[in-house]
């Protein structure tokens, strides 16, 4: 069954349900998504628990993988996931990364580990 996509806002992004990210994609499920992508400019899975390496999974879906960062360590056990927060580095926001560099990444996956709603 392909994904369920949402429209969130007037211009940009789009939910996904009923994709498995845990498991191996079919080639329709994994179309129906980089489609979504390029349609939305970015898409959200709620409620979903990544570790490094399904992150570094679910990111090749979308093509082959860039190093993290050309100067910063990737994460522990990883060549492809940098964290980026406020208690173990510098960030205490989201920004882009190696944006920078000669082939900048066509995407970035970013897993919120804590949100901050403000209320």
């Amino acid at each position: 069954m392909p994904p369920s996509i949402r429209k969130l806002t007037a211009r940009t992004g789009a939910a996904v349900e009923g994709v498995d990210l845990t498991a191996p994609p079919d080639l329709d499920t994994v179309t129906a998504l980089r489609a979504a992508l390029n349609e939305h400019k970015a898409i959200v899975f709620d409620d979903v628990r990544l570790d490094n390496a399904g992150q570094e999974r679910v990111a090749g879906w979308f093509g082959e993988l860039t190093t993290a960062h050309p100067n910063v360590p990737a994460a522990d056990g990883t060549t492809n996931v940098l964290a980026v927060d406020s208690e173990t580095s510098k960030a205490d926001e989201w920004h882009a990364d190696v944006t920078f560099v000669v082939n900048p990444p066509q995407l970035e996956l970013l897993a919120a580990a804590a949100v901050d709603t403000g209320s």
